[in-house]
């Protein structure tokens, strides 16, 4: 008798309309259709676009897993301009004078950062109960990772990590004003390594980054507790409090030939005084990043 012929897999593509790429072994796993950071951490979810349940609303957000953690993307920044900061559509200023960010190139009621944009931020507010936060380059806008970081990285410096990098004898005083800032909830913060009048009413910590052998300071809306617009760094290789220098990772000025014009992310050493190679400027190729995790 003849022997039946085996169907291979060309064949088998073509029942029930379907592709020999979308079968899966039996140790796969289906994507989680929603959870919370924390579920989606210990089901394995793979870094991209990922439905997360955030106070029973569906945020459809960028999530990437890093240090033993689930992290959300909530600030992408890519092809800007200098004073990208003191742009009205970018802080809210309060009755008191001080400033916030806000909401920026969202959509679905807030939910979702829109990627076709050149930037744009989702302040999470109090529905995230955010625990530490996490800042690093990316060669792309849409990519979802931490680490290791795909844009500019100077001494190998990023991702900033608030759990390892934060360091200052008020660290663990300032790290919660620094998450609300990037919330939503709360203004300015400034954090050096060495200067005067620090104190919780105005934002003001001994409090600094500690990385790669340098001690950057942190000047967010606010400088030494008081409050203006023209400073935004996450990272400023000036140290003590009564100066600050450009900006390593964030903005300053508003035009390019200020004297300290900054729109960079990812230079990591002490050149802030004197100068940042252009290599490092915020860019559709070199994209600021920054996330926040619950858990």
């Amino acid at each position: 008798m003849p022997k039946k012929k085996p169907l291979y897999a060309p064949m088998l593509a073509t029942f029930g309309g379907g592709s020999v790429r979308g079968f899966k072994g039996a140790g796969d796993k289906p994507p989680l259709a929603l959870g919370t950071v924390t579920q989606h951490y210990n089901y394995g979810s793979e870094n991209g676009k990922q439905n997360i349940n955030i106070n029973n609303t569906t945020y459809s957000l960028n999530y990437a897993s890093f240090a033993n953690k689930g992290w959300v993307e909530v600030l992408f920044h890519a092809n800007v301009a200098y004073g990208h900061q003191q742009r009205g559509s970018f802080y809210s200023q309060q009755s008191n004078g001080t400033y916030k960010i806000i909401s920026e190139n969202t959509l679905n009621s807030n939910t979702e950062l829109d990627y076709t944009a050149d930037y744009a931020q989702i302040m999470l507010g109090t529905n995230f109960s955010a625990t530490e936060m996490a800042v690093t380059s990316k060669s792309s806008k849409t990519l979802a990772q931490i680490s290791p970081a795909t844009g500019q990285n100077q001494n190998s410096a990023l991702p900033l990590n608030t759990a390892s990098d934060l360091a200052g004898q008020q660290a663990s005083t300032g790290k919660p004003y620094l998450l609300d800032f990037f919330l939503g909830n709360g203004s300015g913060v400034s954090g050096f390594y060495s200067g005067s009048n620090f104190n919780t009413q105005n934002k003001h910590f001994q409090m600094y980054w500690d990385k790669a052998n340098f001690q950057f300071a942190i000047v967010l809306f606010n400088r030494d507790g008081s409050p203006q617009l023209d400073h935004w760094h996450l990272a400023s290789s000036q140290t003590q409090s009564n100066s600050t220098y450009k900006a390593n990772i964030g903005y300053r000025d508003t035009v390019s030939s200020g004297s300290y014009a900054s729109k960079y992310v990812g230079a990591w050493d002490s050149t802030g005084s004197n100068g940042i190679s252009s290599q490092y400027e915020i860019s559709n190729s070199n994209v600021l990043s920054i996330w926040l995790t619950d858990m």
